[in-house]
Order: C-alpha cells, then structure tokens, then sequence
C-alpha cells in the first residue's frame, strides 16, 4: 500500500494545466485546472470535459492546443 502522503507528493509534480470552455464568439465561458503529465495528456482530458463545446488547454501563458466544436 502506498503512503498517502507519497500520492500527495506524486501529484504536486505533475504539470498544471488550464481547460477552458469557449462561447461561439471565442470568449471564455469557463475554466478547470487539471493535472496531466504531459501535453498530450492533458489534450486528451480536454477532449473528455469538452461536453459539445470548444476548449482550449493552457500551461500558464503557452498554448497547448484547441479542440473546436463544429455544429453539423
């Protein structure tokens, strides 16, 4: 069994990112952080919390990537 204060430890070194959902005209609508361990991660938990709606996925002021939602 691990430690608890070994998991709490495990998880302050993961990045932080910011999710955040966008409106139609590109304002944000809303905003998480969540901790992934890379950027590729963090992308593909973006995807999950998307919910119908564009995001985008920040690490402080660089740019990770988009996912917009495009009405059919």
């Amino acid at each position: 069994m691990i430690a608890q204060a070994q998991v709490r430890d495990e998880t302050k070194r993961r990045p932080c990112y910011r999710v955040y959902w966008l409106r139609g005209d590109g304002r944000i609508d809303g905003a998480e952080i969540i901790r992934s361990e890379d950027d590729g991660e963090a992308m593909t938990t973006a995807r999950g919390m998307a919910d119908g709606r564009s995001v985008e996925v920040w690490d402080r002021e660089r740019f990770i990537g988009r996912l917009d939602h495009h009405i059919s």
